[in-house]
């Protein structure tokens, strides 16, 4: 804690998983051990990019890194996610600035259940909300991400 000065989140929660976050995990997770990573991968990648910024320089990126995670790192990722803590409680604790930078058009993490109901949780806390930006924000929107993390680190 004495060496973190400040805190950025991109897309983040701090509520713990849903049924129906579980559920679909659920099924990822057999449909994965069942053979059907790429088919799984390719369409996480629909829902993380968003229909308005799907193009193919996007689709191969994703496409690569969810071959570089391959479908045991995915499994793993999926565990671990069933695993994550309600934090909203222990929010107020964070003593440092936090900058959180979240797309409006995340289906991942819906901004009206994350993003949008963290201030007044954490003490100092910088939103900043990407117009029409998808889960994949840091790719998508990148110089925007980029503008908010440098002028927060400044």
């Amino acid at each position: 804690p004495d060496r973190v000065t400040r805190l950025a989140l991109l897309n983040a929660s701090a509520r713990g998983p849903s049924a129906e976050q579980l559920a679909a995990w659920t099924r990822a997770r057999a449909r994965t051990e069942a053979g059907e990573f790429d088919e799984v991968a390719a369409e996480l990648a629909e829902a993380t990019l968003g229909a308005a910024h799907r193009d193919d320089f996007l689709i191969a990126r994703n496409a690569r890194m969810a071959a570089t995670v391959g479908a045991d790192g995915f499994v793993q990722q999926l565990s671990a996610q069933a695993t994550r803590p309600e934090s909203r409680p222990s929010l107020s604790a964070i003593d440092v600035p936090v900058l959180v930078v979240q797309g409006d058009a995340d289906r991942i993490l819906p901004y009206p259940n994350t993003g949008k109901r963290l201030p007044g949780l954490i003490k100092d806390m910088h939103l900043v909300v990407i117009d029409r930006g998808p889960h994949a924000i840091a790719w998508t929107h990148a110089d925007q991400v980029n503008r908010a993390l440098l002028g927060f680190l400044a």
